[in-house]
């Protein structure tokens, strides 16, 4: 996982260092949309492959990869067509058009990309099918490994808008939106969490009377997944990290 981590945040460094040509850019347009295309061919062979009968015998890593299979179809064929579309210069002349967006540059056509895979990962959870579904593929996770996607995200965001290539450290801070709060935002910020806490109590509580068995369900998946947590610090870093990646991200 670390070396995918890093991988990836060299691309994103070699990315922020070419320069915006437009030969270029069609040219890496092109790899793209094949790549696209031959991630909706696997999903489209997997639903080929994946129509006779399988049986209800192996492992439980086998019945675990047949009950992920359709949502794994799914999930290639939407980030396919997601890279297809986005590959495309005439979709990203329009999207400049309406928006910020600069289509011949790589570093906005990689952040198209990587918004396909957020979109993708929850579109994979959804398409499970169910709690149950969900429950069957859930594994607990160290506290390590549980803080390095938000502590990624966080990274991605600062070299993505630049740091070291394209921008200086203030110079990021000031294009993430990263400064001192005042007084305001921190009232406002309070009353916030505690507004949207009312609204999860309550939603928590709705739910909980409308189906118990899904909220009981739910509480075993996230003991599961968050097994290693057991400490006061621990939770306040998940919430620090989990809040401050995501929302650097979205930036």
């Amino acid at each position: 996982m670390v070396i995918l981590f890093a991988l990836v945040l060299m691309g994103i460094v070699v990315v922020n260092l070419l320069p915006e040509d437009e030969r270029l850019s069609r040219w890496v347009s092109g790899v793209v949309v094949l790549g696209g295309v031959g991630l909706v061919g696997m999903a489209l062979v997997l639903a080929v492959v994946s129509r006779g009968d399988i049986g209800e015998g192996g492992d439980d890593s086998f019945r675990m990869a047949v009950l992920m299979m359709p949502a794994v179809q799914v999930a290639l064929f939407f980030l396919g067509g997601w890279i297809v579309v986005v590959g495309l210069p005439v979709v990203r002349r329009r999207l400049g058009e309406v928006t910020a967006l600069k289509p011949a540059s790589l570093v906005h056509l990689l952040a198209l990309l990587m918004i396909g895979l957020l979109l993708t990962n929850a579109l994979f959870t959804l398409a499970l099918g169910s709690l149950e579904a969900v429950a069957a593929t859930a594994e607990g996770q160290s506290v390590w490994a549980t803080l390095s996607q938000p502590l990624f995200f966080s990274l991605v965001a600062i070299v993505g808008v630049g740091y070291g290539t394209r921008r200086s450290g203030e110079e990021v801070l000031a294009r993430l939106g990263v400064g001192r709060l005042s007084s305001h935002q921190i009232s406002l910020g309070m009353g916030l969490i505690v507004a949207l806490f009312v609204m999860q109590l309550i939603g928590g509580l709705v739910w909980g009377y409308l189906n118990p068995d899904e909220v009981a369900l739910l509480g075993e998946i996230n003991s599961e997944v968050l097994r290693e947590f057991d400490t006061f610090w621990e939770w306040l870093l998940l919430a620090l990290f989990v809040g401050v990646g995501e929302e650097l991200l979205f930036r």
